[in-house]
């Protein structure tokens, strides 16, 4: 599914919506999903479908789904310090040690002074947008070790009960 921006889906929108007179129909299923459906009398259709701000959408003159995501700013000290695009990047390379939590475990050992047997790996890191005074969850992702030199690395780990993200050689708090 291709990523569409705002004027996108407006465009694709009005597109289907300059076929005459237009029936929409809505709902919102018990998960807070909401559906909606543009029907016009030249028989374009235009779908919709939005979950936690990310609405996916398609019609009878593009019927690729695409999908446009409302952007936020996202708040600083809290979640994962690492962009995706860069730990994509990093895991990716042909250079890069995918370590196993044993591995991890031992390097964090070594390099860091904790106690190995103390630390657990943790797989699952988050980012979070401001939404007036509060922080709200953003995106959740998969993350396993990674390792490519002294400033360019990736771990997320717990040790007794403090949680901790060490990228690119530096050692920080994981603040969820």
């Amino acid at each position: 599914m291709r990523k569409a921006t705002f004027e996108e889906y407006t465009k694709a929108k009005q597109e289907i919506m300059n076929g005459g007179a237009c029936k929409e129909c809505a709902s919102t299923d018990k998960y807070g999903r909401e559906y909606k459906v543009i029907c016009c009398e030249n028989g374009g259709i235009f779908w919709e479908f939005t979950e936690n701000d990310v609405t996916e959408f398609w019609s009878t003159k593009h019927s690729d789904s695409r999908k446009y995501e409302v952007e936020r700013e996202l708040a600083k000290n809290a979640g994962t310090n690492m962009a995706e695009k860069d730990y994509q990047r990093l895991a990716s390379m042909y250079d890069t040690k995918h370590m196993t939590d044993e591995e991890a475990r031992l390097f964090i050992g070594e390099e860091l002074g904790f106690d190995p047997l103390r630390v657990k790996i943790i797989h699952e890191v988050k980012d979070y947008y401001k939404d007036g005074p509060y922080l709200k969850e953003w995106h959740s992702y998969n993350r396993d070790p990674q390792y490519n030199a002294t400033d360019w690395n990736y771990l997320r780990f717990d040790v007794c009960g403090h949680q901790y993200e060490y990228e690119d050689g530096t050692l920080r708090f994981y603040n969820s």
